[in-house]
């Protein structure tokens, strides 16, 4: 129905009403008598002729002035009615109009929050497909105690073994599977969060699966509160990060095994270079006592003096040694060395060496493990950690047990080990001594390598100091694993021996130096006191003797007199230019020319620097003026 429509029939309404009005008032006045005629046959009725018959004279201009006013009522009521009508009309149009732009931004809103809803269902399945199989898990527990779980997401199942229904139905409460070494921090840390107004927080801890399998899991925990501000729930994304945290470990690990090699291998080179100079200046000291005691009759006083400095001057070259083994520079004699052989020749000094109280076993390999080493120095080895076993039971009852085998190493077992750093996988023999004593902890045993440490009331030395340094002089290293109240176990990897294995060719025939001829010995040396004692030494048997200071003066001196020179004695520690550069001058202007190579360090780690072919021998120091002479003997009767 339109406005149109809807004022005429208003308007007919009002013109019912109107009619109804004037019957009421005009027709009664008008017509007081009994069958007077309708008020609804016209606008009014008593002016129609056949109604006025028979009325009163007296009435009719009454009736006629009532009737006009009520004509007049009507008429303007009828035009006060329509023009309300159009009013109405247009009102009607206006609020069509705003409906329909109304209903035009409902229907926009309408289909936007349709989107919405479509975008949010679709999120909610990815979220759903997320918790499914994805790697993070989604809990809500309450605060309450035990932390009841009120929702898992179904992949919890493959994180912890227990299914969502087994946490939702109370089987299993959240607290339940943290970690009980971690469980109290946890709750700390959570009652502190909550505490300050914390909307969230993260976390790191362990927790045990179904099958009591350790697990480290990151969670951010968001706090649920109510109206009041009270802690309802909390809603935990969890992830596993067992296997990073293995790798973070692995990572520390091994930069703490990098920088501790680190530290001995600066260790090792200080101890190397004070050895080396130490060295030095025991040749001084132990050749001038030689031959002081040379020149005194045998009933001098003063022999027992000399043969006194002689004495210290030889236990600290000793102690010289140990610190050059320490560094890995220690003079080795290669050979074949079988290790069974090497427990066997020490079987009984062993035994004598432990606590009374104490159980010794041999478990030695059925299969002998052979090595290229030096024997002396695996006794060495052997004795030490033997020695340090028995003062690990603390004269008190335990047992002992020393093993030999062979293994293989991979990669990964080679980056465990203490010593050198660029050890090749492969075969290994090993030398392992086991003690069920007092154990280390890990302080300890990030030390137990450095000069000088011990744990001993009395303990003094470098006994695994030593240690280290031979398995690193033989290209090998060492596994220890120890715990205190445990024990310790400590085992030497060496390479096993290949069927072509180098070994120490034989020395040289020597001659007595009065049988050889008469030559000058170019004698190269920084310390003053290794050139005094030489220079004396090489004189006093008919020798000639030039001194230089260093490489370049060497070089000199053999450019002036090099038909004179029939041998060198050449430190290879000097300053300006070195003992290997002069080394391979000397030997492109005189390939024949013998050469003495002598050096604190080993014979290996010495010749290593040089292309050292026939011609060239080896003086270790400290020498004796008895050692140098031998040498200077065997280079002149092998020219």
């Amino acid at each position: 129905m339109n406005s149109r429509t809807h004022a005429q029939r208003l308007a007919r309404a009002l013109d019912r009403a109107a009619d109804r009005a004037i019957e009421r008032t005009a027709g009664r006045a008008a017509w007081p008598c009994p069958g007077a005629p309708s008020a609804g046959l016209a606008l009014v009725p008593w002016l129609a002729a056949p109604a006025l018959e028979g009325a009163s004279a007296w009435a009719w201009p009454a009736a006629t002035a009532a009737a006009a006013a009520l004509a007049f009522a009507a008429f303007l009521r009828s035009r006060t009615l329509a023009r309300r009508a159009d009013e109405l009309a247009a009102e009607r149009r206006e609020a069509e109009a705003v409906a329909s732009a109304h209903e035009k931004e409902l229907e926009r809103v309408s289909t936007a929050l349709r989107l919405e809803i479509a975008t949010l269902t679709r999120a909610l399945a990815n979220e759903r497909k997320l918790f499914d199989a994805g790697p993070v898990t989604r809990f809500r527990w309450r605060a309450a105690a035990g932390w009841p779980v009120e929702y898992a997401s179904p992949n919890v199942v493959q994180l912890f073994g227990w299914t969502a229904q087994e946490f939702m139905d109370g089987r299993v409460r959240y607290a339940e599977v943290v970690h009980a070494a971690d469980l109290e921090r946890v709750v700390a840390e959570v009652t502190e969060h909550s505490a300050r107004g914390a909307t969230y927080f993260e976390q790191d801890y362990r927790v045990r699966d179904k099958q009591g399998v350790t697990r480290w899991l990151y969670d951010i925990t968001i706090v649920e509160r109510d109206a009041t501000g009270t802690i309802t729930h909390y809603v935990g994304y969890v992830l596993d990060r067992t296997e990073r945290q293995h790798a973070d470990e692995q990572r520390r690990d091994l930069e703490e095994r990098l920088q501790q090699a680190q530290r001995l291998e600066s260790l090792g080179v200080l101890a190397g270079g004070i050895a080396h100079d130490f060295n030095n200046l025991l040749v001084g000291i132990l050749g001038n006592a030689s031959l002081a005691r040379e020149r005194m009759q045998c009933t001098d006083a003063n022999r027992e003096l000399v043969d006194s400095i002689e004495q210290a001057a030889r236990h600290a070259g000793d102690l010289t040694h140990q610190m050059l083994a320490y560094a890995g520079k220690a003079y080795v004699a290669y050979q074949l060395v079988d290790l069974n052989s090497v427990i066997a020749e020490l079987t009984g000094l062993l035994r004598a060496s432990v606590s009374k109280k104490a159980k010794f076993e041999l478990r030695v390999s059925s299969v002998a493990p052979r090595i290229v080493g030096d024997a002396a120095q695996l006794d060495q080895v052997v004795m030490n950690l033997v020695t340090n076993a028995s003062d690990a039971l603390a004269d008190g009852p335990g047992t002992i047990v020393l093993a030999t085998g062979e293994t293989d190493l991979s990669p990964a077992d080679l980056a465990e080990l203490y010593g050198a750093p660029n050890l090749g996988p492969g075969r290994y023999a090993y030398v392992e001594v086991v003690d069920d004593g007092c154990g280390m902890d890990a302080a300890t045993r990030a030390r137990m390598f450095e000069p000088f440490f011990t744990t001993k009331f009395a303990g003094r030395g470098l006994g695994l100091a030593a240690v280290l340094g031979i398995a690193r002089g033989h290209r090998g290293g060492i596994a220890v694993d120890s715990s205190p109240g445990v024990g310790t176990r400590v085992r030497v990897y060496v390479p096993v021996a290949a069927a072509d294995s180098p070994v120490t060719a034989a020395r040289p025939r020597e001659v007595p130096i009065s049988e050889l001829p008469r030559t000058t010995v170019l004698v190269v040396d920084d310390e003053p006191a290794v050139q005094k004692l030489a220079a004396r030494v090489v004189r006093g048997h008919g020798l000639q003797v030039l001194v230089a200071s260093d490489g370049e003066q060497a070089l000199d001196l053999h450019a002036r007199y090099g038909a004179e020179i029939g041998c060198v004695l050449l430190d290879l520690t000097m300053p300006k230019l070195s003992g290997a550069e002069t080394f391979k001058v000397l030997r492109e202007r005189s390939p024949g020319l013998p050469i003495v190579v002598t050096s604190g360090y080993s014979e290996s780690d010495a010749l290593e620097q040089l292309d050292a072919k026939n011609g060239t021998l080896f003086l270790q120091k400290p020498f004796t003026p008895a050692d140098l002479v031998a040498r200077l003997a065997a280079a002149l009767g092998e020219a």
